[in-house]
């Protein structure tokens, strides 16, 4: 598995959401990857976690557009819960 920096992610990444989960991962290979967006209230600007569920590497994506009717959540507890089911997330900043 390789060691990627931010900038990497980034340069891999596709452009819209639609096309991650045929999008290979760029530390391992396997294909598909996972996203979930975070925000708040009503806004339209938040983050973005992409992973692989294989190696569990990944990225967050800080102030990023939300698309609207996309579920983002917001509740800090619900966020919490989020990486508590992911621990073993390696994730680049």
């Amino acid at each position: 598995m390789n060691s990627l920096t931010y900038l990497e992610w980034m340069k891999h990444l596709p452009k819209d959401d639609g096309s991650y989960s045929s999008c290979e991962c760029p530390a391992c290979g396997e294909k598909g990857l996972s996203y979930q967006y975070f925000g708040f209230g009503n806004g339209d600007v938040g983050w973005k976690v992409i992973w692989c569920e294989a190696c569990q590497s990944g990225v967050k994506i800080s102030r990023t557009k939300v698309p609207q009717g996309v579920t983002k959540l917001i509740d800090f507890q619900e966020q919490e819960r989020f990486f508590e089911t992911k621990p073993e997330l390696k994730l680049i900043f």
